[in-house]
């Protein structure tokens, strides 16, 4: 009997013009290298199966029949937070899913806090940079199998600009929330609040001792890239600074 994919519970075995290159998944749900795909990538992967193999599921359905397919396999369920939202780590297969906030904002060659030139090359190199030095350091939050939000954190010495906000501020261990953001067609569901607790859970798995990171007091937190200061005030960071637009505040974790 064969051994079942951690991802979409299919047999791990040969497929014609594919073979199998990690024995936790089948040779659909990796790439050449053996990596899993995006959770994008196989959502979209199940409903090209339903499509061929399972006609009897409507159109309208397939999309919902593939999220809770995969919803209980290994690969995915600690991810899900409901059955609407998964929220995993900006990995090398899942980089191309970071959302642009909207035609200004794209979070995906954003480098407005790091050095170097704000394109996707840039930006992907700094991401893989820092996931082999520290972990995770960024969360993709999918709405129903879409990306819908993006956080970004690292430690500030990471952050060479923000010597220009904040002088000797990457001389701390502190760690930073960069970027925290919603796509505003999503906004007012609580997405920005899951997923600044996801972020925060994974800093504490990491053993982060300080969070600093800042908010929006007023205006529209779509045209920027930190969200409402009260979303975090909610969730334990007190004010330590900031003026009558933006707050900035830090969180201690007590591991």
């Amino acid at each position: 009997m064969s051994k079942l994919c951690k991802s979409c519970g299919g047999p791990v075995k040969d497929y014609p013009g594919k073979k199998v290159v990690n024995p936790d998944f089948c040779p659909y749900c990796c790439n050449e290298q053996g990596v899993l795909k995006s959770y994008k990538d196989i959502v979209d992967l199940m409903i090209e199966y339903l499509e061929l193999e399972h006609k009897e599921v409507k159109k309208e359905k397939r999309a919902d029949t593939a999220r809770e397919w995969i919803k209980e396999n290994p690969a995915w369920k600690d991810k899900y937070l409901s059955s609407d939202v998964v929220i995993e780590d900006v990995r090398e297969t899942s980089f191309k899913d970071i959302p642009a906030m909207n035609d200004k904002y794209d979070c995906k060659k954003c480098m407005y806090y790091q050095t170097g030139p704000s394109t996707i090359k840039s930006k992907k190199k700094w991401f893989l940079k820092m996931n082999k030095k520290y972990g995770s350091v960024g969360k993709i939050l999918y709405l129903k199998g879409e990306p819908a939000g993006f956080s970004q954190f690292a430690t500030k010495k990471e952050f060479k600009k923000l010597e220009e906000l904040e002088k000797t501020s990457t001389k701390t261990d502190s760690w930073y929330i960069s970027c925290l953001a919603i796509k505003k067609e999503f906004h007012g569901k609580g997405l920005g609040k899951m997923l600044l607790k996801e972020v925060i859970r994974s800093l504490e798995k990491q053993k982060v001792k300080k969070i600093h990171a800042f908010g929006l007091i007023k205006g529209d937190a779509s045209n920027y890239s930190s969200g409402y200061w009260s979303m975090y005030e909610k969730l334990g960071f007190k004010r330590i600074g900031g003026d009558d637009k933006f707050t900035v505040g830090e969180l201690i974790i007590k591991n």
